[in-house]
């Protein structure tokens, strides 16, 4: 397959009947459910699956600069979706990519366009000279650490949580 070329803002890459292209107010019904479903694998204690909830917080990224969104989109469906956006560390004034989202419907994982979606985005990363791209997933989300691992992302963070039940305990004694 001829390697595709990263899409601009307003390019579409059009390969063998498979489309990316720039994120749609007509797409925030379904990259909403991709949320829900992104939410159920990576919160599944407590996933927030209101599609309506999802819906108006994509929304929020039209009004905003700076955030790559794209979707891939095969007969008229969109399949899959990938948002990063910039952010500064407040710290070190450092600006960033930051991987916000990526989903690929289940079909389409094991084609070359899971990754290609991502490598895309990139790609955008770098030409906006971000210096690194963060992204985070759940530690039980296996499929989402393989591609980051894949991609050549390294683990920087591990964050531990403990549930404080009602019954009394020692901590650390």
């Amino acid at each position: 397959m001829a390697p595709v070329k990263s899409a601009g803002d307003d390019e579409k890459v059009d390969d063998g009947g498979v489309i990316v292209r720039p994120l749609e107010e007509a797409d925030l019904p379904t990259v909403a459910a991709f949320e829900c479903e992104i939410a159920r694998i990576s919160f599944p204690d407590e996933p927030i699956t209101d599609p309506g909830y999802h819906q108006n917080r994509l929304a929020k990224t039209f009004q905003q600069r700076g955030h790559y969104c794209r979707v891939i989109e095969r007969a008229g469906a969109v399949v899959g979706w990938v948002w990063i956006a910039g952010r500064r560390n407040m710290a070190t004034d450092e600006i960033y990519g930051d991987l916000r989202s990526y989903y690929v419907v289940p079909e389409m994982r094991r084609g070359p366009w899971a990754l290609r979606l991502l490598r895309m985005a990139l790609e955008y990363c770098e030409k906006q000279g971000y210096p690194r791209v963060a992204g985070r997933t759940a530690a039980t989300n296996d499929a989402m650490r393989m591609v980051y691992r894949a991609m050549g992302f390294e683990e920087r963070h591990v964050v531990y949580e403990l549930v404080m039940d009602r019954k009394p305990r020692s901590f650390g004694d």
